[in-house]
Protein backbone atom coordinates (compact mmCIF):
# COMPACT_ATOMS: atom_id res chain seq x y z
CA UNK A 1 0.00 0.00 0.00
CA UNK A 2 2.77 2.61 1.08
CA UNK A 3 4.47 1.51 -2.65
CA UNK A 4 1.82 2.57 -4.54
CA UNK A 5 1.29 5.57 -2.63
CA UNK A 6 4.53 6.30 -2.89
CA UNK A 7 4.18 5.38 -6.48
CA UNK A 8 1.40 8.07 -6.96
CA UNK A 9 3.32 10.82 -4.99
CA UNK A 10 6.07 10.03 -7.66
CA UNK A 11 3.69 10.42 -10.95
CA UNK A 12 2.21 13.27 -9.18
CA UNK A 13 5.95 14.68 -8.98
CA UNK A 14 6.93 13.80 -12.28
CA UNK A 15 3.15 15.41 -13.74
CA UNK A 16 4.26 18.48 -11.63
CA UNK A 17 7.33 19.02 -13.24
CA UNK A 18 6.33 17.86 -16.55
CA UNK A 19 3.70 20.80 -16.17
CA UNK A 20 5.87 23.45 -15.18
CA UNK A 21 8.41 22.69 -17.70
CA UNK A 22 5.79 22.58 -20.53
CA UNK A 23 4.76 26.28 -18.71
CA UNK A 24 8.43 26.95 -18.73
CA UNK A 25 8.27 26.53 -22.83
CA UNK A 26 5.33 28.23 -23.42
CA UNK A 27 6.13 31.02 -21.88
CA UNK A 28 9.39 30.68 -24.20
CA UNK A 29 7.63 30.25 -27.06
CA UNK A 30 5.15 33.43 -26.62
CA UNK A 31 8.48 35.39 -25.61
CA UNK A 32 9.66 34.51 -28.89
CA UNK A 33 6.33 34.79 -31.00
CA UNK A 34 6.14 38.71 -29.61
CA UNK A 35 9.70 39.26 -30.66
CA UNK A 36 8.53 38.24 -34.09
CA UNK A 37 5.10 40.03 -33.96
CA UNK A 38 7.56 43.17 -33.39
CA UNK A 39 10.30 42.47 -35.86
CA UNK A 40 6.90 41.85 -38.22
CA UNK A 41 5.46 45.13 -37.41
CA UNK A 42 9.02 46.98 -37.82
CA UNK A 43 9.15 44.93 -41.35
CA UNK A 44 6.13 46.39 -42.40
CA UNK A 45 6.82 50.25 -41.31
CA UNK A 46 10.11 49.88 -43.20
CA UNK A 47 8.56 48.78 -46.15
CA UNK A 48 6.03 51.57 -45.87
CA UNK A 49 8.54 54.31 -45.56
CA UNK A 50 10.12 52.42 -48.57
CA UNK A 51 7.44 52.50 -51.15
CA UNK A 52 6.54 56.30 -49.78
CA UNK A 53 10.35 57.10 -50.61
CA UNK A 54 10.25 55.35 -53.74
CA UNK A 55 7.19 57.36 -54.84
CA UNK A 56 8.44 60.33 -53.56
CA UNK A 57 11.40 59.89 -55.80
CA UNK A 58 9.61 58.76 -58.50
CA UNK A 59 7.31 62.06 -58.31
CA UNK A 60 10.53 64.10 -58.49
CA UNK A 61 12.02 62.52 -61.92
CA UNK A 62 8.17 63.30 -63.40
CA UNK A 63 8.69 66.92 -62.10
CA UNK A 64 12.14 67.13 -63.23
CA UNK A 65 10.92 65.55 -67.24
CA UNK A 66 8.02 68.23 -67.43
CA UNK A 67 10.03 71.18 -66.14
CA UNK A 68 12.80 69.78 -68.79
CA UNK A 69 9.95 69.82 -71.12
CA UNK A 70 8.80 73.42 -70.02
CA UNK A 71 12.34 74.71 -70.62
CA UNK A 72 13.05 73.39 -73.69
CA UNK A 73 9.48 75.29 -74.75
CA UNK A 74 10.17 78.59 -73.22
CA UNK A 75 13.91 78.28 -75.19
CA UNK A 76 11.87 77.63 -78.44
CA UNK A 77 9.67 80.94 -78.10
CA UNK A 78 12.63 82.73 -76.52
CA UNK A 79 14.16 82.00 -79.87
CA UNK A 80 10.89 83.11 -82.42
CA UNK A 81 10.78 86.33 -80.05
CA UNK A 82 14.17 87.20 -80.66
CA UNK A 83 13.87 86.48 -84.28
CA UNK A 84 10.50 89.01 -84.42
CA UNK A 85 12.53 91.29 -82.69
CA UNK A 86 15.30 91.22 -85.07
CA UNK A 87 12.90 91.52 -88.02
CA UNK A 88 11.11 94.06 -86.15
CA UNK A 89 13.97 95.75 -85.81
CA UNK A 90 15.45 95.91 -89.61
CA UNK A 91 11.41 96.81 -90.57
CA UNK A 92 11.92 100.10 -88.53
CA UNK A 93 15.43 100.46 -89.66
CA UNK A 94 13.50 100.87 -92.85
CA UNK A 95 10.88 102.74 -91.95
CA UNK A 96 13.59 105.36 -90.31
CA UNK A 97 15.64 105.40 -93.81
CA UNK A 98 12.61 106.14 -95.82
CA UNK A 99 11.31 108.96 -93.58
CA UNK A 100 15.17 110.43 -93.32
CA UNK A 101 15.57 110.08 -97.54
CA UNK A 102 12.09 111.31 -97.89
Amino acid sequence: MFSSFYSLISVAHDVSALERGFRSYADICQGWSDKARVAIAEKNAALERLHAAVDREREAKEWEKKMAEEVSRLKVELESVRADLGSTNFELELACSKLESA
